[in-house]
C-alpha cells in the first residue's frame, strides 16, 4: 500500500511521489508498477514507469511517460503494482 504524497504533470511527463504504509516493502526493481484502487491489477490508477529517486522515509519519486488518465489525489491510498517481466512467456 503507497500514499500519494505529491504528483504533477508537465507536458508528456508525470512525477509521483509515493510512502509506503502499512509495514509494505517493495522488491527490487519497483519500476515498472503501477498503482491500483483495488488489490487487483486491472484496477489499475496510474502506470509508473521509472524509478527516479528515493527519500528518507520509504518515499519514492517516480516518473511515468505520455499519460493521459487522470491524476491520484494527494493523500489518496493505493495498492502497489509490480509489474513482472516473465521474459516472454506468458
Amino acid at each position: 500500500m503507497a500514499e500519494v504524497l505529491d504528483v504533477s504533470r508537465e507536458d508528456d511527463v508525470t512525477t509521483t511521489r509515493l510512502r509506503l504504509v502499512r509495514g509494505s516493502v517493495l522488491a527490487e526493481p519497483v519500476a515498472p508498477g503501477g498503482l491500483c484502487s483495488g488489490r487487483r491489477a486491472d484496477q489499475e490508477v496510474l502506470q509508473l514507469h521509472k524509478l527516479v529517486g528515493r527519500e528518507p522515509g520509504d518515499a519514492f519519486i517516480f516518473e511515468s511517460y505520455e499519460l493521459e488518465a487522470p491524476l491520484p489525489d494527494v493523500g489518496s491510498r493505493l495498492a502497489f503494482s509490480r509489474v513482472v517481466d516473465t521474459g516472454g512467456r506468458p
